[in-house]
């Protein structure tokens, strides 16, 4: 009996590893997919009012692959047969979109939409993965998200190096290549959603379940915080890049910047489970927007690239804390039967909002004031977004959640 328990926990660790490697190339991808789109449309020729137009309406195709996925991975109860064809589809939507090195504005606009939806939608599927598999891994989270940060880094790193050597052609084909990397590592991975399936009798979920999800006040709150958070960081990413390109950033300058923020927050990330043990999700959340708002008022008054840079450095707190802090609060404020649901499905439609709104935030302000003025919105938003924090905080207190 003991043996047996032996082989079945060690079974259990080695789906932890397999999911830090899933992690570490996963983010390598989804960093060579999204953080050089922007700088691939200016390389283009496409004007500030077309490229944030393209960023603006990429979430609304997200929110409803999201949805989607979310929705199917709930009734179904499965993961992997839907993390699979997403990671298919972003592979070669990439790599079509990194291919056609032409102004072609429809082209671009379409694929950039189900490009960016898919990538997006199978990185959130993969921490809902994490966090309701069985053993020690739903408790490893940020353990395993630090080697999604490292992944990020490293695909930051290469991509500008990539770029240069063989072009953007050469970087759809890696992403092909490391898209690939991930659908075997997929398969080697348990589907412990499906396998929970064939034990339990579950009812199948209904557009009425998510419904009832939304009219939830708790779940909502923490909703709230996440809308708040995620357009101020959202602008205020966007926004950077402009003023980087502004004062004269290229391909290897927005690279690295990427290559550091994503580096920086591998450290808290490895021992992210073990601060959210002792702290709980709401320090840290307060944690994490109070260093956000201070990064944005930094941006807002940097006078160089350097300084920009060197601003980015906070998101060694900022991001880890962040990140791990509200999926332990969404999962807690979830539903047993609508755990991937309630992760998912609204995080989607606020992300899907203020993706939709911030780069046409950005756009109106840097094209009537100044390049500076879209920080001034985020700053305020992460003051909104500390309030919400301390909302939740009174009704724990109270006993309310």
């Amino acid at each position: 009996m003991n043996t047996r328990m032996e082989y079945a926990m060690k079974k259990q660790a080695n789906y932890t590893r397999n999911f830090v490697f899933l992690y570490l190339i996963q983010y390598t991808t989804f960093a060579m997919i999204s953080s050089q789109r922007q700088s691939f449309l200016n390389d283009m020729g496409y004007s500030l009012t077309e490229r944030s137009l393209i960023f603006a309406m990429i979430p609304i195709m997200t929110i409803v692959m999201q949805l989607l996925v979310g929705f199917l991975s709930d009734k179904y109860d499965t993961v992997k047969k839907i993390i699979i064809p997403l990671v298919i589809g972003s592979a070669l939507t990439s790599y079509l979109f990194y291919s056609v090195t032409v102004q072609l504005y429809v082209f671009h606009f379409a694929i950039a939409l189900l490009s960016q939806s898919f990538v997006v939608s199978a990185t959130d599927l993969m921490d809902v993965w994490v966090l309701e598999s069985d053993g020690p891994s739903k408790n490893s989270y940020g353990f395993i998200r630090a080697f999604g940060s490292l992944g990020w880094s490293l695909g930051s790193f290469f991509i500008a190096r990539i770029v240069f050597m063989a072009g953007y052609e050469g970087l759809g084909l890696t992403i092909l290549l490391l898209s690939i990397l991930i659908m075997i590592l997929s398969i080697t991975i348990v589907d412990n959603k499906k396998q929970r399936a064939t034990h339990e009798m579950k009812q199948s979920v209904k557009i009425n379940d998510i419904v009832t999800l939304f009219k939830d006040k708790h779940y909502l709150l923490a909703i709230m915080v996440v809308f708040a958070a995620n357009l101020a960081v959202g602008l205020a990413g966007f926004t950077v890049v402009e003023k980087m390109l502004t004062l004269g950033a290229n391909t290897f300058d927005l690279s690295n910047r990427n290559m550091i923020a994503a580096g920086v927050e591998v450290p808290l990330m490895l021992i992210g489970d073990q601060v959210y043990r002792k702290m709980g999700s709401v320090k840290m959340l307060l944690i994490a927007i109070s260093v956000h708002t201070l990064q944005f008022v930094g941006y807002m008054i940097a006078p160089s690239n350097t300084h920009i840079i060197l601003i980015t450095l906070g998101q060694v707190i900022s991001v880890p804390f962040f990140n791990i802090a509200i999926k332990y609060l969404l999962m807690h404020m979830s539903p047993a039967d609508l755990k991937a649901t309630g992760q998912m499905s609204g995080p989607a439609i606020v992300n899907g909002v203020h993706g939709f709104i911030h780069p046409l935030i950005a756009a109106l302000l840097i094209n009537n004031y100044t390049v500076n003025a879209p920080f001034i919105i985020s700053i305020m938003l992460g003051l909104i977004g500390i309030y919400l924090v301390l909302m939740i905080r009174k009704n724990e207190s109270r006993g309310v959640i």
